[in-house]
């Protein structure tokens, strides 16, 4: 009272706290559903690392294969266009300065093997026009000025290399290659590149892979698709090329993430030092992440049994060491406070935390036991005396209610039963103003010794001696506070 507004009822309140109370979790859904999301962390972390540990892995291997490839191919490249400039060297090294046409005719007549690598040889002037063509092609046409020498540093190449250029006749692409000649004429022989291109086709086969070739500007010599070539394709736009038309030189192959044709691939480069082309191997990135899931497929359903072994054996033994030991323990404490004494024998633990409790607990149990075997036969000798006993033994309670009652005082008050919880002036209605005094004197904790009574019952007179001893708290077994024994002799 004195709070405004307060209109709620106090007694509800402990109620509603139980209502809202959350029940507590077992041990068992405990372990079950913490040791699930554990593992399955556990488990989401080691396919992490090893789906990147094995993406990684491939792309260290498409790298390495790569690699070699670009390696072994670049020095056949190499080798392929140095020895046709050779044999194109010799036959104008066989030529006198601005020869004739025949005299070429008959130098060629007899190296049959400029046609393995040639598919034309042309025959140009000082003015750079074509004046002999074998087999039979254009004459008296310009000719396009093709690039300085290759390899005037170091390599001592002093042949001229052009870019890949289809016949104007039959369509097929080649590479025009020149030999200088005395008299300022020059020898033209148009490389094959079919031999290249079925050479690049038989490294790499399958979607998931390709091999390009391009010279220092990005003008395809060798493609997978040969319409590409044919059309004279550039992909001088990719990070390999650099702005001016010249090729970023690496001493090693690299791998670099490129877009081409709208995919994504891992490319791997390399020159040809010679004819300074440029080699790129491609891998679409699809495949490889393909390659990767397909192995995390395998590995998560290994970890996945591993783990699923791993939990089983883990939750058994949990629950043979833990969750079963408790249980037992908390039947035994349900036996102990419900008075039976008879525990189940011990499961042997194997903890020893759970072990020494349980031992702990079933000696005290055998200890309260014992103690409770002796008050009961302590109670029952204190029981057996108040029997014998001819003087009348009312127990009474602080509001001076009948608690206990001794055999002479139910036939002194005529009840076969003991009247609990009946005031003393009801069960001795004779006594009523006597009963009043005698619960004051109890409050007070005052004892009485022996006061006389008389009364007048059936036309005789009964003397009886009352006594009142005050107990203290919970001595009666009265549920209310202090309490008292009345003892009334006749």
């Amino acid at each position: 009272p004195g709070h405004a507004g307060h209109t709620g009822h106090p007694e509800q309140a402990p109620a509603s706290g139980r209502a809202t109370r959350r029940a507590p979790r077992s041990l068992r859904l405990l372990l079950h559903t913490r040791l699930l999301v554990w593992l399955v962390l556990l488990g989401l972390c080691i396919l992490a690392f090893a789906g990147t540990f094995t993406y990684l892995g491939r792309k260290a291997d498409f790298e390495r294969q790569s690699a070699l490839l670009t390696t072994t191919l670049a020095r056949y490249l190499e080798e392929h266009v140095d020895n046709a400039a050779l044999s194109l060297a010799r036959l104008a090294s066989a030529l006198p300065a601005s020869p004739s046409p025949a005299r070429v005719a008959e130098e060629l007549g007899r190296r049959r093997s400029l046609r393995q690598y040639f598919a034309r040889i042309m025959l140009l002037d000082e003015a750079q026009r074509v004046v002999f063509s074998l087999p039979d092609g254009p004459i008296m046409v310009d000719f396009p000025v093709l690039r300085g020498p290759q390899g005037n540093g170091m390599d001592g190449r002093g042949y001229r290399l052009g870019s890949p250029a289809p016949l104007p006749d039959t369509g097929e692409v080649v590479v025009y290659v020149s030999e200088a000649i005395e008299g300022g004429w020059q020898l033209v022989g148009a490389l094959r590149l079919n031999t290249l291109q079925e050479h690049v086709l038989e490294l790499l086969p399958g979607d998931d892979n390709a091999v390009l070739l391009a010279d220092g500007y990005g003008n395809l010599i060798a493609h997978p698709d040969l319409t590409r070539v044919q059309r004279q394709e550039n992909i001088g736009h990719l990070p390999f090329f650099r702005p001016a038309g010249a090729v970023a030189r690496n001493v090693e192959p690299t791998v670099q993430r490129v877009r081409y044709d709208d995919e994504t691939w891992f490319a791997c480069t390399a020159m040809v030092t010679g004819p300074d082309w440029t080699i790129i191997t491609l891998k679409r990135q699809g495949a490889v992440l393909s390659e990767v899931a397909g192995e995390m497929v395998i590995f998560l359903l290994l970890l996945t049994v591993l783990l699923t072994v791993f939990a089983v054996s883990l939750l058994a033994e949990l629950e043979w060491t833990i969750a079963r030991p408790l249980a037992g323990f908390c039947q035994s404490i349900r036996l102990v406070s419900g008075g039976s004494y008879d525990l189940p024998p011990s499961g042997g633990e194997q903890l020893a935390e759970l072990a020494d409790m349980d031992r702990e607990f079933r000696d005290m149990a055998a200890t309260v036991r014992q103690r409770e075997a002796a008050l009961r036969r302590t109670r029952a000798y204190v029981q057996q005396m108040m029997d014998a006993m001819p003087s009348a033994i009312i127990a009474l309670d602080g509001h001076g209610r009948v608690v206990r009652m001794n055999p002479a005082a139910l036939r002194r008050t005529g009840h076969a039963l003991t009247p609990a919880g009946t005031p003393l002036s009801e069960l001795l209605p004779d006594h009523a103003d006597t009963a009043a005094r005698l619960t004051a004197a109890m409050a007070r904790r005052t004892p009485v010794d022996r006061e006389r009574l008389v009364t007048l019952n059936g036309g005789h007179y009964r003397y009886e001696d009352v006594s009142l001893y005050p107990m203290g708290s919970g001595m009666t077994g009265a549920p209310e506070g202090d309490g008292g024994v009345l003892r009334i002799d006749d």
